[in-house]
């Protein structure tokens, strides 16, 4: 079985490109375990294994070759929420190591919500929380999105664990003091690599939302990858939950983002869970697009040919830079 590890830009001869790339594409290691893929070439996304809002939008005007029906978020202006609603989930074996590949294009005025924050677009969540949880306060959260800065689409990966924050205690370093304490923010910052980028915030953020509840994140930016407007992009992210060693979590999980083939997020001294949680493990993919403010122009953006697994693909290196018009 293979994988799509790039784009091409070569109009006119899709179905050339469609044959090559099963040449071309690093293939899947026989130690991956695919947890499930998705095409959006049948529209009954509840048959199979989706839920919440499954009535979304598709579109068979916009794909990548080889496909005939993409998966389409439409935001009118002012829209927090696309015009198909909200989000559609689905859950899968339990597992600390993910890969998710999926391609994506944005309409020729896509701004974003305009803010350095926004919009959120891809989540995974836990088993330590409910299969209809919400989205901003998570044992944790893994969010994977673009937003915009001084120079286009900035990728972007973010942890939230508002669930873990010792709110007694908000401002004080608590690593080394106790595992019962957040790791993305409020009670110490516990990695790093999340510099701010082209006016787009990263790092650890931590703010109260009233009623004694705080939301928190980390986020690392890319320094370099930028989105491209009108143009189908691939895009891989690999995560790896740290260990828990003698009941403390160490600092060596792993995050990875690749653009068109291009490693431009590469972290290895990451913190997801401490000692309080040793058996997280990612189990719900959540497709959510949101802007709390609203929308502040009519856009559009797609995305196809989505892929979990356990694992990375393995074996020819994809080349770099190459994207389907």
């Amino acid at each position: 079985m293979t994988t799509l590890g790039w784009a091409g830009t070569f109009p006119g001869i899709k179905s050339w490109i469609a044959i090559l790339s099963l040449f071309l594409l690093p293939t899947i290691s026989s130690a991956q375990t695919i947890l499930f893929t998705e095409d959006f070439e049948n529209t009954n996304l509840a048959a199979k294994g989706w839920y919440d809002n499954t009535s979304q939008t598709f579109s068979t005007a916009e794909h990548i070759p080889g496909s005939t029906r993409s998966l389409e978020f439409h935001w009118t202006v002012g829209g927090t929420q696309p015009t198909s609603g909200g989000s559609v989930r689905r859950a899968f074996t339990p597992t600390p190591t993910l890969y998710v590949s999926y391609w994506v294009k944005y309409s020729s005025n896509y701004a974003g919500s305009g803010r350095t924050y926004h919009p959120h677009e891809f989540y995974v969540l836990t088993n330590a929380d409910p299969a209809y949880s919400g989205l901003a306060f998570n044992t944790l959260d893994l969010y994977i999105q673009q937003v915009f800065g001084s120079n286009g689409g900035v990728p972007q990966l973010e942890i939230q664990d508002g669930k873990m924050v010792d709110t007694t205690k908000i401002g004080v370093n608590l690593i080394g003091v106790t595992e019962n304490r957040a790791v993305a923010g409020c009670n110490g910052a516990g990695n790093t690599g999340g510099a701010t980028v082209n006016g787009v915030f990263g790092g650890s953020d931590c703010y109260s939302v009233g009623g004694g509840t705080y939301w928190i994140s980390y986020m690392w930016n890319s320094p370099t990858g930028r989105f491209t407007p009108n143009t189908w992009q691939h895009v891989e992210v690999y995560a790896q939950l740290n260990s828990v060693v003698g009941g403390i979590g160490q600092t060596n999980g792993v995050l990875k983002y690749w653009l068109d083939g291009a490693l431009i997020i590469d972290q290895s001294n990451v913190i997801f869970r401490t000692g309080a949680n040793p058996n997280l493990a990612f189990n719900q993919f959540v497709i959510g697009p949101y802007i709390g403010d609203g929308s502040p122009v009519d856009q559009r953006f797609w995305i196809d040919n989505l892929t979990l697994a356990t694992s990375s693909a393995t074996g020819l290196a994809p080349p770099q830079n190459l994207r389907v018009q």
